[in-house]
């Protein structure tokens, strides 16, 4: 691998570690999103396009297995912030897709319909 550096700890094999070309992964549900059908795509596009814009840096989108959370009308995302707590979030068709990308890269106040944590 090229840029990898290797640490040996005596009889134990080497251990490759590389930077990650990104700081952030945002999971999505691939069953979710056949599920939605066209929907789905338009959900998919439209993450796609607002991670384009720098406000998160460099973020990757990436589909993934089930959640087992499976909603009827919704798409399931999930990240795991450097230092933050675990986030799963159901995002519906129409919904605006930055406030939820807020919300699972950086610890920011409450969604709408969530209640606040005193």
């Amino acid at each position: 691998m090229p840029g990898a550096r290797t640490e040996s700890d005596g009889a134990r094999a080497a251990i490759a570690r590389a930077e990650a070309p990104v700081a952030e992964t945002v999971l999505m549900c691939r069953d979710c999103t056949r599920r939605l059908g066209p929907e789905g795509q338009v959900i998919r596009q439209a993450l796609t396009r607002a991670l384009e814009t720098s406000r998160w840096g460099r973020v990757r989108l990436r589909k993934t297995g089930c959640f087992s959370l499976c909603p009827r009308r919704g798409q399931v995302l999930a990240a795991i912030p450097r230092g933050g707590e675990r986030r799963l979030l159901v995002v519906t068709p129409g919904m605006p897709v930055e406030p939820a990308l807020d919300y699972l890269l950086r610890a920011r106040p409450a969604l709408r319909d969530e209640a606040p944590v005193d």
